[in-house]
């Protein structure tokens, strides 16, 4: 089995490493604006940006093999 560790870290590190950079910038300036003086608006918060990491993953990152598994495993507990 020959395995290339150079295209497999380009293919999964490198890839997402310009999403990762957007989000933390994008966390940095919110939180400035977001007083999260609670346990719900940490939490709330926190699923905010999980639901846009996962949202911007999906468009910038996934491969069309990575979207339609998602599509199917959706379409799949949807109907």
């Amino acid at each position: 089995m020959q395995l290339d560790i150079p295209r497999f870290f380009k293919e999964c590190h490198l890839k997402i490493l310009p999403v990762l950079v957007i989000l933390a910038g994008l966390a940095f300036v919110v939180k400035d604006y977001a007083q999260l003086n609670s346990w719900l608006k940490l939490v709330l918060n926190a699923l905010l940006y999980c639901v846009v990491f996962v949202i911007v993953a999906y468009v910038a990152v996934f491969n069309k093999e990575e979207k339609q598994l998602v599509k199917s495993i959706i379409k799949h507990n949807i109907f």
